[in-house]
């Protein structure tokens, strides 16, 4: 149920955020009618998904659609106008605490959420797909009641804001040669083995089409995209077997795997042995 605000009302996280350690929360929005003046004191990123409206901002009217993205900062007072069956997802945080969680190498990040930023950007269809992908995953996690999920809201966060990161800073692909576009795909498999690899999306990201692109990769490294892909994941989750106490399941999830059958099937395929008994192997103890 959305609440409607005289233009005078001020939001305060403490409304919102279900967990006072972790100042986070998603709010699914549709509107029919226009959203009236309104401020808060905590950072919002709209990402519209249908219908479309004018968002207000001082003196900025800006028309959003499916694949717009508004960052607001605290204390911004806007409203919708000209609203058609609009809906959208807010992520509300507040980002002095949330930014304490970057590690010193994720700076670009941190000005990205400076105090005061108001910025729009447009995502393309995959793109749009696999933020909302990420959202609806920090969603789950914030409902979950179990030890590892703030972890996994934080980390799940994190990639979020590094894809409107990119977005937002995104170099011109096509600028770049058909080969640089492939290796900077392949650049962000090697850091984040977890996001969507299929090959739709890689091919979206190196603004090739998918057979073209599975061609030049697998003229430049040897192989398909799902086995490289399957041999980084694997690599990833073989250090968090030896190193942490995760069981089979969080560590399948944070390796890109939905299905732990399947992640033990592709361990097992490429180390000859399944992650069971690898960590047993590696650090003796066994899967709790």
């Amino acid at each position: 149920m959305i609440k409607y605000v005289s233009p005078s009302e001020y939001y305060s996280g403490k409304e919102f955020f279900l967990k006072e350690h972790l100042p986070l929360q998603i709010l699914h929005m549709d509107h029919s009618i226009e959203y009236p003046v309104h401020s808060h004191d905590f950072t919002e990123i709209v990402v519209v998904y249908s219908g479309e409206a004018v968002h207000c901002a001082g003196n900025n009217r800006d028309r959003v659609a499916a694949g717009s993205v508004l960052l607001l900062p605290v204390g911004l007072s806007h409203s919708y106008e000209e609203v058609d069956d609009f809906s959208y997802v807010n992520i509300i945080f507040d980002s002095g605490r949330l930014i304490s969680y970057l590690p010193p190498e994720a700076e670009p990040l941190k000005r990205f959420l400076a105090p005061g930023s108001y910025k729009k950007m447009s995502l393309c269809s995959y793109q749009t797909r696999e933020v909302l992908s990420i959202v609806s995953r920090i969603d789950r996690e914030l409902f979950r009641d179990i030890e590892i999920s703030g972890i996994l809201t934080i980390s799940y966060f994190l990639q979020f804001m590094g894809m409107l990161y990119e977005g937002d800073n995104r170099l011109s692909m096509q600028n770049l040669s058909a080969e640089e576009r492939v290796r900077e795909v392949v650049s962000r498999i090697d850091s984040n083995v977890s996001e969507d690899c299929s090959i739709e999306a890689l091919a979206g990201r190196s603004a090739m089409s998918p057979r073209s692109f599975h061609r030049l990769f697998r003229s430049l490294y040897g192989k398909t995209p799902s086995v490289y892909i399957n041999e980084k994941r694997v690599e990833f989750s073989s250090r968090l077997l030896k190193d942490t106490d995760l069981t089979i399941t969080q560590i399948a999830s944070l390796s890109g795997y939905d299905d732990p059958n399947y992640f033990s099937h592709q361990f097992k395929s490429i180390k000859g042995i399944s992650p069971r008994a690898f960590r047993g192997l590696s650090t003796g103890p066994t899967e709790r």
